[in-house]
């Protein structure tokens, strides 16, 4: 793949937006899967799980069939790489949210490679730079996708780039997964270590416990509009993600950044000392993690899936960090939460209705040193775990951009 290779418009080699009159002939009541939004990954999944009959979508909402590639065409959806190649599908077709432009490959093109083409970072920056609408609302137009350019190859060439993709980005997440996996060892063993120290006084004799309702001021939620994927730069603002409590630690760089459209809430911006509190998560072993807000980052909100909680003077709030992170109630926000299993949400009456240890402050304040001793190991080794992650999601999105730009050849088949 060299810099003289002839470039064709999309348009020339896809259909963009395929029509809904392929599925005319089928009745209303057809089970038909329905895509929104949130069911579109950022690296290629989509769940497909839902269904509503026929009839409630072929008025409104966008069409497509198994192998065709959709991609998010509003801001921040889009930027954030929003996107998939539709996966088999019982029926063969789909409905999903209008917000996503489809390309249907032609026989010429192959639609894994065409994936990685509208993963790759010229074509979400060029697409970014195309958008038209209002504040907030800006869009992707059908044109850019329809004009931009990519390099003749043989179907064979295709192939191979998407093969030698599907096995690198696949290695990458195979090695996400397993370090995911040892962070949540490391916050069991932290949660044990924690458990010990807040439930039993060193005399073996067990803590008296009170309702968290009796030690709470109030309890307020944030906002969550549509974010841009990447860290603040300079004086932007940043929405926080659950993720910056799990684990118990308070990891300010688990945000997005609030696009410079919007107002930021003011109110909502998080200060240090300040204690957090997940109030959902796709994990069923984060939802309800707690860390304090130590980072004096500013410009950072709270999200709408985040609880701040604020304490009475009963209560030394670092204490109060490590006894919601206990397993004595993490057991209870087990049984407390509800949701599907792809979201575990805990109510505000929920977290009221904990039922939490409770020693004097002076004990408190003893047993939160103890803690931070024995923890300080186990939070420095999730701390590296947590960069590493990071560093192989930027690594997966520049081997995409150097194979569909012809910087890495396709590895024999």
């Amino acid at each position: 793949m060299g810099g003289q290779r002839a470039r064709v418009r999309l348009r020339r080699v896809v259909t963009l937006n395929p029509s809904k009159q392929e599925v005319a002939h089928l009745p209303d009541d057809h089970p038909t899967p329905f895509v929104p939004m949130e069911a579109v990954g950022e690296t290629g999944a989509m769940d497909t799980s839902t269904e509503m009959p026929l009839g409630a979508l072929r008025g409104g909402y966008t069409y497509f069939r198994e192998g065709d590639v959709v991609v998010a065409k509003i801001t921040p959806c889009f930027e954030n790489g929003k996107g998939a190649q539709v996966p088999p599908l019982g029926g063969g077709f789909a409905f999903g949210t209008t917000e996503l432009h489809v390309l249907r490959p032609s026989p010429a093109l192959d639609g894994r490679y065409l994936y990685y083409v509208t993963q790759s970072a010229q074509f979400r920056r060029d697409g970014a730079a195309a958008m038209t609408g209002s504040a907030g609302q800006q869009r992707v137009p059908t044109d850019f996708v329809g004009d931009f350019q990519i390099p003749v190859l043989s179907l064979d060439e295709q192939r191979a780039i998407a093969a030698t993709l599907d096995r690198k980005t696949a290695a990458i997440d195979a090695v996400v997964d397993k370090k995911t996996a040892l962070l949540d060892r490391l916050a069991e063993q932290r949660a044990s270590v924690i458990n010990r120290a807040v439930t039993q006084r060193r005399d073996g004799s067990q803590v008296c416990t009170v309702r968290l309702r009796r030690l709470l001021l109030g309890i307020e939620q944030g906002w969550s509009p549509e974010c841009l994927s990447r860290q603040t730069e300079g004086n932007e603002w940043g929405v926080l993600k659950t993720g910056c409590v799990n684990g118990g630690v308070f990891d300010a760089s688990e945000h997005k950044t609030l696009p410079s459209q919007l107002e930021p809430r003011i109110e909502l911006e998080v200060l240090p000392g300040e204690v957090l509190m997940s109030r959902a998560s796709g994990s069923a072993r984060h939802v309800g993690s707690v860390a304090m807000v130590t980072a004096n980052q500013p410009r950072l909100l709270l999200c709408d899936k985040l609880y701040r909680l604020r304490f009475t003077a009963g209560i030394d709030g670092s204490f109060a960090v490590q006894v919601l992170n206990s397993a004595f109630v993490r057991r209870q926000i087990g049984v407390m939460a509800t949701g599907q299993s792809t979201l575990k949400n805990i109510s505000q009456e929920n977290v009221k209705d904990l039922v939490v240890p409770l020693p004097s402050l002076t004990e408190q304040r003893a047993i939160v040193e103890h803690i931070d001793a024995r923890t300080a190991a186990l939070d420095a080794a999730a701390d590296a775990i947590r960069r590493q992650i990071k560093e192989l999601g930027a690594y997966r999105q520049s081997i995409i951009t150097a194979a569909v730009t012809g910087r890495l050849p396709p590895e024999a088949a």
